[in-house]
């Protein structure tokens, strides 16, 4: 069962999985606090609309559900209904792929990721923590006269929201991406109006100043079982939020590597998605580990890598089923091509 199943994507998702999957007998069994859009052609077994999950309905509901349809994985598609049912995962028998409740705090943190990747000597970039106002006014007030382009965003943030990136040379003073979740601003129009772009995070301490990190943005899939990397692909974003679909890169031993030690350290089992950038000696970094499948998993799966087929076999314990595949180097996954 996936929940959140009205997602940008998830219909080719759901075709994919049930085009490439030599489990014939797979179901489908979505929900979505929203009504579906009934022009749709839709590729699930069910649909059912469920409480919001900030609801105290949503647990229970699900519970329901997963009894009267036989649910025997369940697969968060959006973070709040992760974390929520990260929160609540010991009261259900069935599998969920998001991480423990003891570790879901450390997941939600950028701060703390870092803070780890930095103690495994996996991350060489500049970060610190702020608590208040007044240690924000005093670190952008250190840096002011440094040659130095920086981030500002909040620590419990999702996709991306509310990043401040401070550049020295931008032409134009203001740049808005991601649909204005993050703005660009050039540095002297910044220290002129600090109290208005801060003023931003007057609700959202603490957050994150960190330096500014390079393009290509990349998106991580990943598949682990009990602490363990099974399987992974990295996709470099065509549009926002990879919109209009991915391009299929080769695999790369440094980003393996921190994967690798990540999952070890969450003992993470299900299927993640990270979002990684690059630093100024073009190393990869991470960025977010999210605790739900990437809204574009399609993409790796059209590409050969079936996580849902492996997933099952694991929870099957038949490790002799997980598929192998190739990576194409380079090769374009087009959204608007997968349905035709």
């Amino acid at each position: 069962m996936f929940t959140s199943s009205g997602g940008m994507h998830a219909q080719k998702l759901f075709f994919l999985i049930k085009k490439k999957s030599f489990y014939k007998n797979i179901k489908i069994h979505a929900v979505d606090s929203k009504n579906l859009n009934k022009r749709k052609k839709f590729f699930h077994d069910s649909f059912t609309r469920v409480p919001n999950s900030k609801s105290k309905e949503f647990i229970n509901f699900l519970k329901k559900i997963i009894k009267k349809k036989n649910i025997d994985i369940l697969i968060p598609g959006s973070d709040e209904e992760s974390i929520k049912l990260c929160e609540h995962k010991e009261k259900f028998k069935t599998f969920i792929s998001c991480p423990n409740k003891q570790n879901l705090k450390n997941i939600k943190d950028k701060y703390n990721i870092f803070k780890e990747l930095k103690k495994n000597k996996l991350l060489k970039v500049y970060f610190e923590k702020i608590n208040s106002f007044e240690n924000l006014k005093k670190k952008i007030n250190e840096i002011k006269f440094k040659d130095f382009d920086f981030v500002l965003k909040p620590i419990l943030s999702r996709g991306g929201r509310d990043v401040l990136t401070i550049r020295k040379q931008q032409t134009k003073n203001l740049l808005y991406f991601n649909q204005d979740r993050e703005v660009k601003i050039k540095k002297s129009f910044f220290y002129k109006n600090e109290k208005k772009f801060i003023k931003r995070f007057k609700k959202k301490f603490p957050i994150m100043i960190m330096e500014k990190l390079y393009e290509p943005n990349l998106d991580v899939d990943i598949l682990a079982w009990k602490g363990k990397l099974i399987k992974y692909v990295i996709r470099k974003r065509i549009g926002f939020q990879a919109s209009k679909g991915s391009v299929i890169l080769n695999k790369n031993l440094k980003i393996e590597k921190m994967i690798k030690k990540l999952i070890k350290i969450f003992n993470l089992s299900g299927i993640y998605d990270c979002d990684f950038m690059y630093n100024k000696n073009k190393n990869p970094i991470l960025l977010e580990l999210n605790p739900r499948i990437s809204g574009s998993l399609y993409a790796s799966i059209y590409a050969g890598a079936n996580f849902i087929d492996d997933l099952i076999s694991l929870k099957k314990n038949k490790k002799n089923r997980i598929t192998n595949f190739k990576i194409e180097n380079n090769k374009k996954i087009l959204s608007n091509k997968i349905l035709k």
